[in-house]
C-alpha cells in the first residue's frame, strides 16, 4: 500500500515534494527536494527538523491544510502542508516563490522611497484624478493652504478664491492643473493667489504635469512664494526707503528713536492690525505685554542684538507669540533702532504639539513594554507549565517502555528519543527563563540578578560580583523589571563585545532614589558616538536601555574608554 501511495509522487515535479510522518520521519522526497534535505542536514528515512514535526502534528490534529513560506539557501519556497489523516502522515508541496518575493520586496521598497520623498519635500505636492479630485497630498501642501489632508480630500479648497498675479479673479481655465489636462502638456510656474478663510492671501507658484495612469491624471507641485511676493512689492514701493532694512529680512519691521516710531513696513502694520500711517508717532513698547516690555526695555538700554521671545498685543486686544530682534543703525543722518518681529504662533503651537506627541509616544512606549513583559510572562509560563509537562510526560512514558522487555534495536531508538526529549526539555526551560525568569516575580530583583549573573558567567567565562546588601527586599514591579532588563542587556553586550574578565553589578537605594550600575574590565568602546547613534536606531540595545529608564523618570549614563572597561549607571526616583 505504501509503495503504491509513494508512486503517486511526481518525480518529474521541478519543485520539492515530500512526505513526513507525524514524528518527522521522512518517508519520501523527490529529486527537487534534495537541496532542502541538505539544508536540513538529513535524508529520506531520517527525521526532519522539529519545526516541520510541529507543522505535521498541527496539520494532522486540525485535519486542515496550511501554507507556509520558508527559505532554503538563496531560494524561498511556499509549502502547502496537506494532512493524510488516515495514513498518519502529511504531504509537503513546495513552489519556488523567490522571484515573486524579490519583486514584492522591490515594489515595497520603491513605494516606501517614493512616499518618503513626497513626505519630506519642502514644496506642496498633490495628485489629482480625472475629475480633478485630490487623491494624494503631502504635509507641505497642508501647511501652505492651511487645510488639513481630510479637508483637501473633501474638496474644501474649491471654496477658496483664487487670484491672478495682477490681483483679479483667476478663472478655472487658468489653473495649472486644468491647463495641463486640457493642453496635454506640462505647465510650469503659474502664479496663483489663494485667499484663506481669514482673508489673508497666500501666493503660490504652481506647476502641473499630466500623467497616463488609470487613477492619476495630473501631478501638481505648489511652492509658497508669499514672502517673495511681499519682498517684491515692498521693493517696488520704496526700495531706497528700506535699503538698510533689507538685510534683516524679517516679517514685521519698524524704526524708532527712543521708543517713538518713525517708520514701519506693511507687514508689521498687518501683523498688529493697523495702517502704516496709524503707527507713526506711537511708542514701540505699546504693542508689548508687560513681560515683553520689560525685556525689550533692557535690550534697548544695553543695545543688545540678541533675539528674544515674548507676547505682543494687537490693536483689537488679542495676543500672539513673537520673536524679536533689534539693531542700532544710522538712518537719515541719525542713529535709530530697527526692530524686527516674527510671528511664531505656529511654531509655538507646533512645539506644544511636539511636546504632546512626545508625551503620547512615551505613554505608548510604556504600554508596549508593559504588553511585551506580559506576553513574555505568559509565554514563559506556557512553556514551563504546559509544554514542559507534556514533554516530561512523554519522556516518562518512553522510560517506562524502555524498562520493559523490548528488542535491542528498538531499545536503542528509545534511548535516542529519550535523549532528544531531554535536550528539548532543556531548550524549553532555557527559553522560558530567557523570556522571563519566574523568580523575578516570586523572589524579587536581587535573586533574579544573582541567577542571571551566574548564568551569564557560566556561558561567557567571566567572574561576577554582585553588591546588593543595601538594596530593599522588593521594589515596585515595574522598577524591578526595568532594572533586570537593563542588567540583562548590559551583560549580553559584555559577553558579545567586551572580552571582560570581571563584571560588577551594584544595586543600592536611598530615601530618594535607586542606583543600579554594571561595570566591566573589558576592552571598552566609544560611548559618545554610540549614544549619539542610539536615537537613530543604530544601537538598539542602548536605545532600549535609555527608553526603559526614561519611562520611569530615570536617567541612564554610559562611561567607557578604550581598554579601560565600561560602566552603565541608571538612577531611578523612588515612588
Amino acid at each position: 500500500m505504501e509503495i503504491k501511495s509513494l508512486a503517486k509522487f511526481p518525480a518529474e515535479n521541478p519543485f520539492p515534494v515530500l512526505r513526513l510522518k507525524q514524528d518527522g520521519n521522512i518517508l519520501h522526497a523527490n529529486e527537487a527536494s534534495q537541496a532542502l534535505l541538505r539544508d536540513w542536514g538529513c535524508k529520506v528515512g531520517g527525521y526532519a527538523p522539529k519545526f516541520w514535526c510541529d507543522l505535521a502534528t498541527e496539520a494532522l490534529a486540525s485535519q486542515s491544510r496550511r501554507t507556509i513560506d520558508i527559505g532554503c539557501g538563496q531560494q524561498v519556497y511556499s509549502f502547502v502542508v496537506a494532512p493524510i489523516s488516515d495514513a498518519g502522515y502529511v504531504n509537503l508541496y513546495g513552489a519556488d516563490i523567490t522571484e515573486r518575493k524579490r519583486a514584492e520586496e522591490a515594489l515595497m521598497e520603491s513605494e516606501r522611497k517614493l512616499k518618503t520623498l513626497f513626505e519630506i519635500l519642502p514644496v506642496g505636492a498633490s495628485i489629482l484624478d480625472a475629475e480633478r479630485k485630490i487623491v494624494y497630498v503631502n504635509p507641505a501642501l497642508e501647511r501652505i493652504l492651511d487645510i488639513s489632508s481630510e479637508g483637501l480630500f473633501r474638496g474644501d479648497y474649491k471654496s477658496r478664491t483664487y487670484l491672478s498675479p495682477d490681483g483679479t479673479l483667476m478663472p478655472a481655465e487658468g489653473f495649472a492643473s486644468v491647463r495641463a489636462i486640457v493642453e496635454h502638456r506640462a505647465v510650469h510656474n503659474v502664479e496663483t493667489g489663494v485667499v484663506k478663510e481669514d482673508g489673508k492671501v497666500v501666493w503660490t507658484s504652481v506647476s502641473a504635469v499630466p500623467v497616463a495612469f488609470p487613477d492619476w491624471k495630473v501631478v501638481v507641485v505648489t511652492s509658497d512664494i508669499t514672502e517673495r511676493k511681499r519682498a517684491e512689492e515692498a521693493l517696488r514701493e520704496s526700495e531706497e526707503r528700506f535699503r538698510r532694512l533689507s538685510e534683516a529680512s524679517f516679517e514685521g519691521i519698524l524704526i524708532h528713536v527712543e521708543g517713538k516710531i518713525i517708520d514701519a513696513n506693511r507687514a508689521f502694520a498687518a501683523m498688529f492690525g493697523y495702517d502704516v500711517s496709524e503707527l507713526i508717532g506711537k511708542n514701540a513698547l505699546d504693542f508689548a505685554t508687560p513681560e515683553l516690555r520689560e525685556i525689550a526695555e533692557r535690550h534697548i538700554r544695553t543695545e543688545s542684538e540678541e533675539p528674544y521671545e515674548g507676547v505682543a498685543r494687537r490693536k483689537e486686544g488679542s495676543t500672539f507669540d513673537v520673536e524679536v530682534r533689534g539693531k542700532n543703525i544710522p538712518y537719515e543722518g541719525r542713529m535709530v533702532r530697527v526692530t524686527a518681529l516674527l510671528d511664531i504662533t505656529e511654531r509655538k503651537r507646533a512645539e506644544e504639539e511636539l511636546k504632546r506627541a512626545k508625551s503620547r509616544l512615551q505613554r505608548l512606549s510604556h504600554r508596549l513594554l508593559e504588553v511585551q513583559e506580559n506576553d513574555r510572562r505568559a509565554i514563559a509560563r506556557e512553556l514551563h507549565d504546559e509544554i514542559g509537562q507534556i514533554l516530561t510526560a512523554a519522556k516518562l512514558d518512553l522510560q517506562v517502555i524502555r524498562r520493559g522487555k523490548i528488542p535491542q534495536d528498538l531499545a536503542a531508538r528509545l534511548d535516542e528519543n529519550i535523549a532528544s526529549l531531554d535536550n528539548c526539555l532543556s531548550r524549553v526551560r532555557n527559553l522560558s527563563l530567557d523570556l522571563r525568569p519566574s523568580m523575578l516575580d516570586d523572589l524579587g530583583l536581587v535573586a533574579a540578578l544573582r541567577w542571571q549573573l551566574n548564568r551569564q558567567a557560566e556561558r561567557a567565562g567571566f567572574q561576577v560580583h554582585l553588591v546588593a546588601e543595601d538594596a530593599p527586599e522588593r521594589l515596585h514591579p515595574e522598577l524591578e523589571t526595568v532594572c533586570y532588563r537593563i542588567v540583562q542587556e548590559a551583560l549580553t553586550n559584555i559577553a558579545k563585545h567586551a572580552h571582560a574578565h570581571n563584571v560588577w553589578v551594584e544595586l543600592t537605594s536611598s530615601d530618594r532614589e535607586v542606583l543600579l550600575s554594571v561595570r566591566d574590565d573589558g576592552v571598552g568602546f566609544h560611548a559618545e558616538s554610540a549614544l549619539a547613534d542610539a536615537p537613530h536606531g543604530v544601537s538598539f540595545g542602548i536605545l532600549g536601555m535609555q527608553e526603559r529608564a526614561s519611562l520611569l523618570g530615570g536617567k541612564l549614563e554610559i562611561v567607557s574608554a578604550m581598554e579601560k572597561g565600561t560602566t552603565v549607571t541608571a538612577r531611578f526616583p523612588l515612588r
